[in-house]
């Protein structure tokens, strides 16, 4: 009876721990993604006309390419993903956005704006995080604005480390080996 109350609280224990898990996945890394706070958290370089409003960052670089970029704090190992809407206003001679990760371009992220682009969500796999990560908005519209809201970057958890895998098993082992020496023990004393 007892050793089922164990074995059931190690199972309820593990549910738990694995819930807990899938419940960090959707935590957004990214602070003041909706801009609510204006530039907070955000660093800004080379954008001679922006603003923030209800609709969100409205960047409008003239000249050269202004950068929005925040640096988060994320687990080794687990997978990234990023989130966004974004838009172009017509109108501009030059317009344009793509998004870096760790100075890397993520393909497939470059939007021209020159003629405009509607306002829409874009989501892309950022790969395995490193602990201390950044993500860079490039972009410029002359004369016009470009509009950026709702950034999000989540993260699902990564595989075990194998030294991860062998105390969990190990622990297991030793549950069993306790259990069996008790039972052997039990059936020689009522003998």
């Amino acid at each position: 009876m007892k050793t089922q109350a164990l074995l059931a609280g190690a199972a309820i224990a593990l549910a738990v721990s694995f819930g807990a898990a899938s419940a960090q996945a959707d935590t957004n890394l990214i602070t003041n993604g909706d801009f609510s706070a204006g530039l907070a958290d955000w660093s800004e370089v080379d954008s001679c006309c922006y603003f923030t409003d209800s609709t969100g960052f409205r960047e409008g670089s003239v000249g050269a390419n202004g950068m929005l970029s925040q640096t988060f704090i994320d687990d080794v190992g687990g997978s990234l993903t990023l989130d966004f809407d974004f838009g172009g206003d017509a109108g501009g001679s030059t317009g344009y956005q793509y998004v870096s990760f760790d100075g890397t371009t993520i393909a497939g992220s470059y939007v021209d704006t020159t003629n405009g682009s509607p306002y829409q969500h874009y989501t892309f796999a950022l790969g395995a995080g490193t602990g201390s990560d950044t993500i860079t908005f490039n972009g410029r519209n002359d004369p016009s604005y470009n509009t950026l809201d709702n950034v999000a970057i989540t993260q699902t958890a990564g595989v075990p480390e194998p030294t991860s895998w062998a105390l969990m098993l190990s622990g297991f082992f030793g549950a069993g080996a306790f259990l069996r020496r008790r039972r052997a023990v039990t059936a020689t004393a009522t003998a």
